[in-house]
């Protein structure tokens, strides 16, 4: 009993080594692949493990006190970000009547400057100050306890899943009797993230993608002129693609991790794997769209794989070490070359053996905008890396939105264009096709209200389909959710009739609460 009461005494860092990654993972997992936290927690042990060496060599006898101290230091460094602004406000307030040039370095140096002496103050008191450490780890479980508990139960809580509805088929519609997979075409959803349709790019940006769309057109492509986007967000569009549906509305749920499970369960994959063709992945840096059931998933980066994670950047952010963070680089040249790798990634796709579906997400034109015109690299003036859009992309930032959203959809085009041409030429199958914008530019959407979105530019999105012999049956105001329903009827088999074409706005709190927009596109 005393060995097991000695090392509970010893092993309270636990909890705070594993709570800032676990709480951070749970609150983001719907955007986070799980193997993300392999090397945050490799790191973190390594860390911890050679602090607690040096911090064991200076108090040899008494290990309470090295727990004790490790314990206090992890809390301390994973909570910097509260403590910043309190430091760097004192921080102003001491040097601003004693030396103004101080005051000239960033917020993170000028809080640094007093949170590392202090931090080590505290491991001196800690390490040689008069009390009886014995008596510590109580507190100590409870508030490390407490720091983990949450993260735990919203990891390990059963969720039930929001199911979708059965679409009963018309009883006069006949099912089509089925088609040998071997003589059926690979079928290929290429997903070019926030690309907007011709007329409002036309309208909010001055840019006629109209040469564009001649050659696809030329290619034997079907452009639908008025398509229109179900959702706004793009897990919601995947998941309502993959799954051929509308999503079940479910108001109060916050967070994505429902729509990643659809996508991660679609019917879709489920109906092209029963007939025999193999599942291929091209995933993007927007983890609820990786398809992490697929048979092949191509995710080759070479030199730039070994960059940070956006996870990795969130949770330094959390950390005196976000001074690392304001020259991202690095972290641009990786989304550059992640855009890259997915549309190369496309004709690769086409040299595999046998039937396939393949579905590729490419995180562009959505910002960041890495990409001129000419497909050279740029970089935003953001200092720290963000994908984020509409909103999230920043106040006042209309301009750099409109030229960076129209360099980078012309570098786009030209690397489609390829990727098409050489997956015609790599394909030993004939191929359905569909290229489409998982919804519109988003230069005018407020994540907050519909009232100040501009609906209009956000579900205008593009949408070209190749089939083989053409497709007479997909006329110009389908939305993406009936393409794939008719693609599947009439070239697959299946028996699925047309939805009414509807989209549905809702904010990123509560993305499965539906406000429907349809009468405001029309």
């Amino acid at each position: 009993m005393k060995p097991l009461l000695r090392a509970l005494r010893l092993l309270h860092p636990l909890c705070f080594a594993l709570a800032p990654v676990l709480s951070l993972y749970a609150l983001n997992r719907a955007e986070v692949e799980a193997h993300e936290l392999l090397r945050p927690l490799g790191l973190l042990a390594l860390g911890s493990a050679l602090l607690l060496v040096l911090l064991a060599l200076l108090r040899r006898r008494e290990p309470e006190r090295v727990a004790l101290a490790l314990s206090l230091f992890l809390f301390a460094f994973f909570s910097y970000e509260l403590w910043e602004p309190e430091l760097d406000r004192f921080y102003k307030g001491v040097f601003s009547y004693v030396y103004a040039p101080l005051l000239d370095y960033t917020t993170t140096v000028r809080a640094g400057v007093l949170f590392w002496p202090g931090v080590c103050g505290l491991l001196v008191l800690v390490l040689w100050g008069r009390y009886e450490p014995q008596r510590t780890p109580l507190p100590l479980w409870v508030i490390g306890g407490g720091y983990l508990a949450p993260a735990l139960y919203t990891l390990l809580r059963p969720v039930p899943p929001v199911a979708f509805p059965e679409t009963p088929a018309p009883a006069a519609t006949a099912k089509p009797a089925p088609v040998a997979s071997s003589t059926l075409p690979d079928l290929y959803c290429i997903v070019l993230d926030a690309y907007g349709r011709q007329d409002q790019l036309q309208a909010l940006y001055g840019f006629d993608n109209t040469p564009f769309l001649t050659a696809l057109e030329q290619r034997g492509f079907q452009v639908l002129r008025k398509s229109h986007a179900n959702y706004l967000q793009t897990a919601l569009c995947v998941a309502s693609i993959l799954n051929l549906d509308y999503l079940p509305s479910e108001p109060q749920q916050e967070g994505l991790d429902q729509a990643a499970r659809w996508i991660q369960n679609s019917r879709l994959v489920a109906r092209m794997r029963a007939r025999g063709y193999q599942i291929v992945d091209i995933p993007s840096d927007f983890s609820p769209t990786a398809l992490l059931t697929a048979d092949r998933r191509l995710t080759e980066l070479g030199e730039h794989l070994s960059d940070r994670s956006p996870f990795e950047r969130l949770l330094l952010a959390r950390t005196p070490l976000r001074y690392t963070l304001y020259d991202d680089h690095p972290a641009y040249d990786r989304h550059r070359a992640q855009i890259l790798a997915s549309l190369s990634h496309i004709p690769e796709a086409a040299r595999l053996p046998g039937p396939k579906f393949v579905f590729a997400h490419v995180l562009a034109p959505h910002p960041p905008f890495v990409l001129d015109s000419a497909g050279g690299a740029i970089y935003p003036d953001k200092a720290q890396y963000s994908i984020g859009d509409a909103t999230d992309f920043g106040k006042n930032n209309t301009d750099s939105y409109r030229t960076g959203y129209i360099g980078q959809l012309q570098a786009v085009n030209t690397k489609v264009l390829e990727a098409l041409d050489s997956l015609k030429k790599n394909s030993a199958r004939p191929a359905v096709i569909v290229v489409l914008g998982d919804h519109g530019s988003r230069m005018q959407t407020d994540w907050r209200s519909r009232e100040r979105t501009n609906v209009q530019e956000g579900f205008s999105n593009l949408q070209a389909v190749f089939v083989p012999g053409g497709a007479p049956y997909l006329t110009d105001d389908l939305t993406p959710i009936n393409t794939f329903r008719l693609l599947l009827t009439h070239v697959y088999g299946e028996s699925l009739p047309r939805l009414p074409d509807r989209s549905y706005y809702s904010t990123l709190k509560n993305p499965l609460k539906f406000e429907e927009v349809t009468a405001k596109l029309h």
